[in-house]
């Protein structure tokens, strides 16, 4: 198996690409995109300086027939003296890229014109300028991409808020033809690609699904188990097929608190205007977590994807606000300009009560027109789109409001005691070691975190992906390897991070481990 490695420089407007063979050592998934990190980066530069690159990295099992194998890592550095800032992404970029032959994509430097995009046509890299991007809504840029290169071709861009290098900017991914067109992830940056003058990368490949096996059959009779594995389980195949995303926000009030199983009759697989309506953000999801609300859409633009659930919790639990229609103007605005709509609401919060001291005043109009001043750009809108803790810095004479700065998820883990069953060599591991070299195995093959119910502590699930990367790849790979190589992750990341910082050193896991943390343990006493 051959990896290909594309490195785009935006300063020449010129490229570079290596071909290597893969092997044990070569690395793969959010492990490669680090050391790739660290192979074209500069440790001790800034976040918008030339030389902190973007890179996106496929998981290894992407454009495979692995069942909800569809996430791509998108990395990239922090601020000075910060580690790693890494974006978990679904959408049909990481198939079509992966389909085009190309493992890694590596995006350094800085375009001279805004409106500048990278085109990778079946591999074949190109910059092109379009100007006409600039200033245009995300699902005005997504069909004046995809008028001109086609409506297969998958986008991973951003919104104008990232052209202003809005700190709460996110980036947007495509989903296959059908609604909704995209989706915004909550832990990325949009800043970084708007400060390089990036404003897309679209890739064109005739296939989704057009990856090289070393034994195809193999791996063909091994990926419908893993796929029974997490149909089977009441989560995976239940409640978050029958009723979406609101099924976290449960499970992280009561991990016990897990709705029925129940079919959620849709009213038509097409919409009104004959468009399609998407179940899954990939079509090799075995779960589908998009449009199973049965919520009905009350504002142009709404699209029903896991956010929603986000930012109807983030309301509820920030202003006791419960409000449908609120969450609906929220996410399509927030949708159209490319901004991290939960953490919004989370900065709203944290903004009134530093003008107010309380916020049971606070009406939805109020937290709304926050986001309009967004949109607007003005110096509000600024000071509210550079998130919680920038707000805090501002008032920082207001000390009880440093309580209500959004923490990172890895934070909450002295809070709990988990407990996991030990796949054979790693019986002396720390439980909450495991989980996250089980959480990191996950991401380096490309599968969605939301299997994570199924497919962690599970270790008949582990030796199947063992024997499933053996049939990819040709290489013999136990269970242990696979969690060592999750170990080395680990570790090279808090080595960055060290390298970066010196001091007040944290590991980076996703948002979802809260969720992991209180699934799979019990929560101390306090």
């Amino acid at each position: 198996m051959i990896q290909k490695t594309i490195v785009a420089d935006l300063n020449s407007l010129s490229f570079t690409i290596s071909e290597n063979k893969f092997t044990k050592e070569s690395g793969y998934g959010r492990g490669l995109a680090v050391a790739l990190l660290k192979e074209y980066g500069n440790m001790a530069a800034g976040r918008f300086d030339e030389d902190n690159p973007l890179i996106f990295v496929p998981g290894l099992f992407v454009g495979s027939s692995a069942p909800s194998s569809c996430r791509m890592h998108v990395v990239t550095k922090r601020e000075k003296g910060q580690g790693a800032h890494i974006s978990n992404i679904t959408g049909d970029a990481p198939h079509r890229l992966i389909s085009s032959g190309v493992s890694a994509l590596v995006i350094k430097g800085k375009a001279k014109k805004p409106g500048t995009v990278l085109l990778i046509d079946h591999g074949e890299p190109q910059f092109i300028h379009m100007p006409e991007l600039m200033g245009l809504k995300i699902p005005e840029i997504i069909s004046c991409l995809r008028e001109q290169f086609g409506e297969d071709c998958s986008i991973t861009g951003t919104g104008p808020a990232a052209d202003a290098l809005l700190p709460l900017s996110t980036v947007f991914n495509t989903y296959p033809r059908g609604l909704p067109a995209y989706g915004c992830p909550r832990n990325s940056f949009g800043d970084i690609a708007g400060s390089k003058n990036l404003k897309a990368v679209v890739v064109k490949s005739s296939k989704l699904f057009d990856v090289p096996y070393a034994d195809k059959e193999a791996f063909k009779r091994l990926a419908p188990k893993l796929s029974a594995i997490i149909r089977s389980n009441k989560i995976c195949g239940g409640a978050l097929p029958g009723y979406g995303s609101i099924t976290i926000m449960k499970l992280l009030k009561n991990k016990h608190d897990i709705p029925e199983p129940k079919k959620i009759e849709m009213k038509a697989r097409f919409s009104p205007n004959g468009i399609k309506i998407n179940r899954n953000c990939s079509p090799v999801c075995v779960i589908g977590c998009l449009n199973k609300s049965e919520r009905e859409a009350l504002v142009d633009g709404f699209q029903d994807v896991p956010e929603v659930s986000e930012v109807d919790g983030a309301l509820m639990h920030s202003f006791s606000i419960k409000d449908n229609l609120l969450v609906q103007k929220i996410m399509a605005k927030a949708f159209e300009i490319g901004i991290n709509a939960t953490e919004f609401v989370y900065t709203a919060k944290v903004y009134y009560e530093a003008l107010y001291g309380k916020t049971d005043h606070i009406k939805p109009d109020d937290i709304y027109e926050l986001l309009l001043e967004i949109e607007k750009l003005s110096v509000t809108g600024r000071v509210i789109a550079g998130g919680s803790q920038r707000v805090f810095e501002i008032f920082k004479d207001k000390t009880p409001l440093e309580e209500l700065v959004t923490k990172p998820s890895i934070t909450q883990e002295k809070n709990y005691s988990v407990s996991l069953e030990k796949p054979e060599g790693l019986e002396n591991t720390k439980d909450i070691d495991l989980l996250y070299r089980e959480i990191f195995a996950l991401e380096n093959l490309g599968i969605c975190i939301f299997t994570s119910f199924a497919l962690l502590n599970n270790n008949e699930a582990l030796a199947l992906l063992s024997k499933m990367f053996t049939a990819k790849t040709g290489i013999e790979m136990s269970v242990y390897e696979l969690l060592e190589y999750s170990k080395s992750c680990i570790e090279n990341e808090l080595s960055f991070h060290k390298d970066s910082a010196l001091y007040g050193v944290n590991m980076t896991v996703p948002e979802f481990t809260k969720v992991l943390y209180r699934y799979f343990g019990e929560e101390k006493e306090k």
